[in-house]
């Protein structure tokens, strides 16, 4: 083996396959057409008790060779021992693939065919990808084969998937058919195991990052105590276990360590208890179709949430304002569809709230909404990887996406500074939804990805002066929102009341000076710059009235902070405050130190004795 020495390291599982392949097995790296092949007689048996071992769901294959074959791979599907039981290939590489072995029938058994993707992955009982050079054969170092083993409900091995195609030294190409193939053998497992447990509970245990569209999931088995009856891989996985750990036997709460009402929505034989161990771990339950009480189906182990994307209502959002009403039920109506939709607005609007609260009122938890922050990324190779990962698992949500997950989003959030390389991929991606997309009628309830894209600026802006593709602005653009600014809106009145009720936990008097001033104000951070000043003057008061008084520290800072501004037409500068009285300011700065005389001479830069001097001169009376 003195020519590995030159060669880039293998990792550990392809050096030991090539030390076998010379030391056991005695194969030539030179041998010709080193692949065997069986008759058609020999491959029809191994088919049938492949279909019939995987219950009949090979069908998902079709999708996957379709997707495999666009970007030039071929789908070759293997039974335990290797042997290639259905293979699939675009027309114009067909004759490459099979003139080196790569075929229906073909055996990839390392101690014939060497170190290849299918002998690997089988023996590891992992996905793996052996590259060009990885292979033994020098027949085959023109390809890279990514190989995932399928197992069934017992995670027993019942064959192998693999993408092969001319390798180009990319590891994009790695990453997008690991995840294709690792979606479909999900698919497959996940069918037997609901299949063969579809009598008792059975626990869907989910984890994904905050950049991950793919989220693993892990299914879990119990019974009428919560004793774990059986579980797949993923399962322990998720639970920081070995994928040989036997869960079998163990109580489910002890493993997973989940909160003591983890279950509250779920019959009562599946007992839970303990400490929540596993913050990062969602859990939904799929019922026995006996269960009458219950409603058949996954259905979230934590309702509430679940369901709190955000911590505000749509109510909150448009609350007083028809045009805010309009825009945002916009929104709601093109996610819906599928359709690309662009939401554009000063910064705190509510853009990101409005997503979040409308992919709650569509029923989706947290892990189904990935946000990317776009001003976040540079040209850097980190950067590079990181961007190409979420765009090749958009690929693969929309075409298969974790059973049950249904819609899941990408938030670009100010997508205007995405870097140019990133652009240039983005444009691709949404081009091929574009292509695939289904007829009008049939899109409101189309699974797969939802595209938002937010912007702080007008993105037609930035396409104009350079910064932004205009074929990628016109492919996003498939619906454009603007969210109106608060200066704007309607009804600002009634918001301020909500958001400083919402605040204090309680009902809120602001006084009509006070009404009068947030008024005049133009607001440049809109809502967010609302919450602010509101909660501010709750603080600065006594949490049950904002007075005239009570804004002003946070209104002298804001109006320091925007002198210079240009002003947008028809705001008013945010000194140009209302008249406010002596005896009114008297009065509330007594209100809010509840009628503490030397806090409310503090407040007013007065001395004590004058305080009390003017509480007599207006004929003010403390509260009893």
């Amino acid at each position: 083996m003195g020519e590995l020495t030159h060669r880039q390291p293998f990792d550990e599982t392809i050096k030991a396959s090539w030390e076998r392949c010379e030391r056991q097995h005695g194969l030539v790296r030179a041998t010709a057409n080193p692949v065997l092949r069986l008759q058609a007689s020999e491959i029809a048996p191994r088919l049938d008790e492949l279909i019939d071992r995987s219950g009949g769901r090979l069908g998902v294959f079709s999708e996957l060779s379709r997707l495999g074959m666009d970007a030039g791979h071929c789908l070759v599907v293997t039974d335990s021992d290797g042997i290639v039981v259905r293979f699939e290939s675009p027309s114009a590489t067909r004759e490459a693939f099979e003139t080196n072995g790569i075929g229906l029938g073909s055996c990839w058994d390392e101690r014939i065919a060497g170190t290849n993707g299918v002998s690997v992955a089988l023996g590891a009982g992992d996905a793996v990808t052996v590259r060009g050079t990885q292979h033994y054969h020098t027949s085959l170092t023109a390809f890279a084969c990514t190989a995932v083993p399928m197992l069934d409900a017992d995670n027993k091995t019942i064959g192998a998937v693999s993408l092969s195609a001319f390798d180009r030294s990319s590891p994009t190409d790695y990453l997008i058919a690991k995840e294709l193939l690792l979606s479909a053998v999900g698919r497959i497992q996940s069918k037997l195991f609901e299949a063969k447990y579809a009598d008792y509970t059975i626990v869907n245990v989910t984890s994904a990052g905050p950049a991950d569209l793919l989220r693993r999931e892990g299914l879990v088995a119990v019974d009428d105590q919560g004793i774990i009856l059986s579980s797949t891989i993923w399962a322990n996985e998720l639970a920081g276990l070995s994928k040989d750990t036997i869960l079998c036997g163990q109580q489910f709460d002890g493993v997973f360590g989940t909160a003591s009402d983890t279950f509250k929505s779920v019959p009562t034989r599946v007992a839970s208890v303990g400490g929540n161990q596993r913050p990062g771990l969602s859990y939904s339950v799929r019922r026995p179709g006996a269960d009458a009480k219950y409603t058949p189906g996954w259905q979230s182990a934590f309702p509430a949430d679940n369901r709190r994307v955000t911590g505000h209502l749509l109510s909150d959002l448009i609350c007083g304002s028809h045009s805010m009403a309009k825009a945002c039920a916009r929104v709601e109506a093109y996610i819906k569809r599928a359709t690309p939709v662009l939401i554009e607005g000063e910064s705190g609007t509510g853009k990101s709230a409005l997503v979040g609260i409308i992919s709650r009122g569509l029923g989706l938890g947290r892990q189904q909404i990935v946000t990317v922050d776009c001003a976040s990324i540079w040209d850097s190779q980190a950067d590079r990887d990181y961007v190409q990962n979420i765009y090749s698992q958009a690929r693969v949500v929309d075409t298969f996406g974790p059973e049950g997950q249904g819609i899941t989003v990408l938030v670009l959030d100010n997508v205007g500074e995405l870097p140019a390389f990133a652009q240039s991929g983005l444009r691709k991606l949404v081009e091929e939804f574009e292509r695939d997309a289904s007829p009008l009628d049939m899109q409101r309830t189309k699974p797969g990805l939802r595209i938002v894209a937010v912007s702080r600026e007008s993105l037609f802006e930035a396409v104009q002066e350079g910064r932004f593709r205009e074929d990628l602005y016109y492919l996003l653009a498939g619906a454009v929102v603007e969210l109106p600014p608060l200066r704007e809106r309607e009804g600002l009145r009634e918001l301020a009341q909500r958001v400083g009720s919402q605040i204090a936990g309680a009902d809120v008097q602001i006084a009509e000076e006070a009404h009068e001033m947030l008024a005049a104000y133009d607001w440049p951070g809109n809502v967010r710059e609302l919450r602010n000043a509101l909660h501010q003057a709750l603080l600065e008061g006594n949490g049950t009235r904002i007075s005239l008084l009570d804004l002003q520290p946070s209104f002298r800072r804001n109006s320091r902070s925007t002198e210079g501004r240009q002003q947008t037409p028809g705001s008013t500068q945010a000194l140009k405050l209302p008249i406010y009285d002596e005896r009114q300011m008297l009065l509330d700065a007594l209100t809010g130190t509840n009628w503490n005389v030397s806090k409310a001479a503090r407040i007013l830069g007065i001395g004590r004795a004058t305080i009390n001097r003017k509480i007599k001169q207006h004929g003010l009376l403390r509260p009893s």
